[in-house]
């Protein structure tokens, strides 16, 4: 009886010991598992923050390239138009794609992406760690088209998880003094998925030119 005895308490105290482990573990995976969750949200909210940021630096880039044009007309260019400078179309669907630099001069700060059959492909958008732009030498010069999708990492620049896509457009065939500017940022969530940002905004053409 004694040996019986001994053996049932050698058995309660293995399954005391697992169940002593398991909370351990719990203890120990839940809070780890609710930090990863709060990571996974921050990094997604600073995510939306910048792409709306990026689309709102787009709208005011194409802004600049109107209101320059506007200046040079009160100054008696009469040769500008208001929209010089800004790859649009008649419509949305023959509207090309373009880039915007904030690091360039107005007049070469708009450059249409690079065409791939029937569609436009802009490259991402880079960083040397403190804006959003892209590298130099990569980017084309003088209001000219891309004629790659990537740059890639050189002199300090590298790709980032964002892709900006600008497009600007009349707002009506037969109202010419209203270009809708429509900007979409892309960017990658992890490892598989993409999310996208749209913004527009209507800029007019308010003076002769």
């Amino acid at each position: 009886m004694n040996f019986i005895k001994q053996k049932i308490q050698k058995g309660f105290t293995l399954i005391e010991t697992l169940v002593a482990i398991s909370l351990l573990m719990l203890a120990v995976v839940a809070p780890m598992s609710l930090a990863a969750q709060s990571l996974t949200a921050a990094y997604y909210a600073r995510n939306q923050v910048t792409a709306f940021y990026l689309a709102q630096e787009g709208i005011e880039i194409v802004r600049a390239v109107r209101d320059a044009n506007i200046i040079a007309i009160a100054e008696g260019n009469s040769s500008v138009h208001v929209f010089d400078g800004i790859p649009y179309g008649d419509t949305a669907a023959t509207a090309p794609s373009f880039t915007v630099d904030s690091t360039q001069i107005t007049s070469n700060s708009l450059d249409t992406c690079a065409k791939i059959g029937s569609n436009y492909a802009c490259p991402p958008l880079q960083t040397n760690g403190t804006v959003y732009a892209y590298w130099t030498g990569c980017e084309p010069t003088g209001g000219s088209a891309w004629v790659t999708t990537d740059c890639g990492s050189s002199n300090g620049w590298a790709d980032t998880v964002f892709t900006r896509a600008v497009k600007a457009y009349l707002w009506g065939a037969s109202n010419p003094n209203e270009l809708r500017v429509s900007v979409t940022i892309s960017w990658r969530e992890g490892s598989f998925q993409t999310k996208t940002f749209t913004i527009n905004e209507d800029l007019y053409q308010w003076v002769s030119g």
